[in-house]
Order: C-alpha cells, then sequence, then structure tokens
C-alpha cells in the first residue's frame, strides 16, 4: 500500500547539499538526487548524517549538469529522516523538505 501523500518524480536533478555529518563535521558536497515530491526527497552521498540533521540544498531545476547547461535553481531546508548505507560507500538519505 502506497502511504507517500505526493507523486514523486524520478528526474536526476543536480543538487549541493551542506549540512553537518555523524562526526560534527561541516560538509557541502554535489549530488544528484534519486527522486523529489512536494514534500521530500532521496539522495545518495558519500557521507553518513543522522536522522534528525538538518540538511541545506540548493537543487538545479533540469537533469543536465548545472555547469554545463544555465537552469533555475531553488533552494530548500530538509530533515534527514532516515540514511541507507549501500554496498557502494554511500548512504541513501530520506529527507523532509520543511517550511522556511
Amino acid at each position: 500500500m502506497e502511504r507517500r501523500k505526493s507523486p514523486r518524480f524520478y528526474e536526476p536533478f543536480p543538487a549541493r547539499v551542506s549540512g553537518f555529518d555523524c562526526a560534527g563535521e561541516a560538509f557541502q558536497l554535489c549530488t544528484v538526487l534519486d527522486n523529489v515530491s512536494a514534500g521530500g526527497l532521496y539522495m545518495r552521498l558519500r557521507r553518513t548524517v543522522v536522522p534528525g540533521a538538518n540538511l541545506s540544498l540548493v537543487v538545479h531545476i533540469s537533469p543536465e549538469r548545472a555547469q554545463e547547461v544555465p537552469a533555475a535553481c531553488g533552494a530548500v531546508q530538509g530533515v534527514v529522516l532516515r540514511s541507507e548505507p549501500y554496498p557502494d560507500g554511500r548512504y541513501g538519505l530520506a529527507v523532509a523538505l520543511v517550511q522556511q
């Protein structure tokens, strides 16, 4: 049974993510979103981030690499809901978007 309130869009939107990892170290990384909806998003990072951590993201609203093609972008804030390890060393993060 589907529990999501909003449909998911599976476009590879480039994003720049900043926050603090589980060791308390500040980071800023570029990634690509796996999916996004009105209430949240899912992405993979090479940093582990604990659930409850706050993240800031700048998302480029284009499936192209932001450096190669000019694109609109939007800044959002989110809270990590869960972190899942992947075999390749990355962590999948489910992030709930919060109102600013």
